[in-house]
């Protein structure tokens, strides 16, 4: 068959399809926040005001199609002895929602990392990694049955914001953590299964850039071999499948920054875009499903985790859909890897 340039012009100009995208939940933190209780979480409660969703959603609510077992502020600390109680909570971290710095008329969620070890263990004064405090949604618990229903595609977009002393806390090369999903991720489900996350990492010159990785890490690097025989996958001694580094322009901070993520799960033509600020940092094709196929176990959509040890930032205007909506920046770069892989 020949094909003729008129032919040629036609395939060149040909847009492939949109997926419909449905809003799973949306949040601009117009709710309540509770104080932390023993075991470290902080619960939010009441119907945002401006979107209608209602926070806890354990049920999904009659309105909300993103169903999960908790919807909440987790506060861990690796060095506390007797773990985190309601009345020692205050010294190691806060979730507190105020009126948006910077942003008029919203409400942000402002997470505040006060300790990583220095308080019970003097000897692990900021300890990197050491705590963490996570806007977190939870689908699974161990034992649970039945199961929420699972996802193949994901997309979630806030804003978020660093402070200026993130900086001079991290290290060159040090590293700081955006967002994180896993797989698996309880005993029942093997101790873990993929991961990938978002973050960024400090450069030689001093800036902080866009760095997005996919591993095996969820939950630690150590896993169980599954029920069918599958052993865990070990590359050099690392569990990392890919990693993404966006260098061309650094992230500001004290300054609002629109994030987006788009994730196609798939052991082999998986998806995963990521933008700041309509600029794409992150464009990944290949695994972004487990060796274990897990479904998704955890989500945290913002998050005060890295080597800095003790941090702080604010996250404000949370989307949560199964496809990047129109005016996303990742909407038709995602239907166009869908239309190639999917």
């Amino acid at each position: 068959m020949t094909i003729d340039n008129a032919t040629i012009s036609v395939v060149k100009t040909i847009n492939p399809p949109i997926p419909a995208s449905t809003q799973l939940f949306a949040s601009n933190f117009k709710v309540s926040i509770s104080a932390f209780a023993t075991g470290g979480r902080a619960s939010f409660s009441g119907t945002d005001t401006d979107t209608g969703y209602v926070w806890p959603f354990s049920g999904g609510g009659s309105n909300q199609a993103l169903k999960s077992v908790l919807s909440d502020c987790l506060l861990i600390n690796n060095y506390v002895s007797g773990g985190i109680t309601a009345a020692n909570a205050g010294s190691y971290g806060r979730a507190t929602i105020r009126d948006a710095v910077g942003a008029p008329g919203e409400k942000e969620l402002f997470l505040e990392l006060l300790d990583s070890g220095a308080i019970d263990r003097v000897d692990h004064t900021n300890q990197p990694f050491g705590a963490q405090l996570d806007l977190e949604f939870s689908r699974i618990q161990d034992g649970m049955s039945p199961l929420p229903p699972d996802f193949n595609d994901l997309y979630v977009s806030h804003y978020f914001k660093f402070p200026a002393s993130i900086a001079t806390d991290l290290a060159v090369g040090g590293y700081t953590t955006i967002f994180d999903i896993k797989s698996g991720g309880y005993t029942n489900l093997y101790n873990g299964d993929n991961r990938i996350t978002v973050g960024l990492i400090k450069g030689a010159d001093g800036n902080l850039y866009t760095r997005t990785d996919g591993d095996r890490n969820a939950n630690g690097s150590v896993i169980a071999t599954s029920p069918d025989g599958i052993l865990p996958w070990v590359y050099d001694g690392t569990f990392s499948y890919w990693r993404e580094t966006f260098k061309s322009f650094p992230i500001t901070l004290d300054a609002w920054h629109k994030f987006e993520i788009y994730i196609h799960r798939d052991a082999k033509n998986g998806i995963c875009l990521v933008s700041i600020d309509d600029t794409i940092v992150c464009y990944h094709v290949g695994r972004t499903l487990g060796e274990f196929g897990l479904p998704w176990g955890r989500i945290f959509p913002f998050l005060i985790y890295g080597n800095h040890g003790p941090g702080k930032g604010s996250v404000r205007r949370l989307r949560v859909h199964d496809y990047p909506p129109n005016g996303s920046a990742l909407q038709l770069p995602a239907a166009s890897l869908l239309y190639r892989y999917g």
